[in-house]
């Protein structure tokens, strides 16, 4: 509540140990359960609802945009490499996470994620450890990670 006073800091830590658990759900056993990432759904869009920023209609397109994208490159992956690429939460995941910092903050959620990801790879690869293109990395727990620093620069 220290970066958003009243109902916005309450919805904020309420979607902040969500993006917690799905975080550690995701590191632990790489599952993102629906009904968490349900939860932050519904959050979001009775947060737009209620008035608070972003707009009911900016949480909804980032709902269906984030879960759009997400599943059409997991299909894609899957089609072109015949074997999966991308779990089913994930695209769920980035659909919450839209409904919670509306579309726009989309693009910096994927390249956040990104970024952590890659320098994680990069100091697996720097102390010596073998990096194979089979390895799997929790991409939840990273889009997670980048998506509350991205709701309190909103507030």
């Amino acid at each position: 509540m220290l970066v958003a006073p009243g109902q916005a800091g309450f919805i904020g830590a309420l979607s902040g140990w969500l993006l917690v658990a799905l975080a550690a759900l995701d590191l632990a056993h790489f599952w993102l359960p629906d009904r968490l990432t349900g939860l932050l759904v519904l959050v979001g869009i009775v947060s737009g609802l209620g008035g608070l920023a972003p707009s009911l209609l900016d949480r909804v397109i980032g709902a269906g945009a984030g879960f759009i994208t997400l599943a059409v490159i997991a299909t894609a992956y899957r089609r072109l490499r015949r074997r999966e690429g991308l779990g089913g939460g994930d695209p769920k995941l980035l659909g919450a996470i839209g409904a919670m910092l509306g579309w726009q903050a989309l693009p910096f959620v994927v390249l956040g994620a990104s970024s952590v990801g890659l320098l994680f790879v990069g100091m697996q690869l720097a102390s010596g450890r073998r990096v194979q293109a089979a390895d799997r990395l929790p991409l939840g727990a990273l889009m997670a990670l980048a998506a509350f620093p991205l709701w309190m620069l909103q507030q």
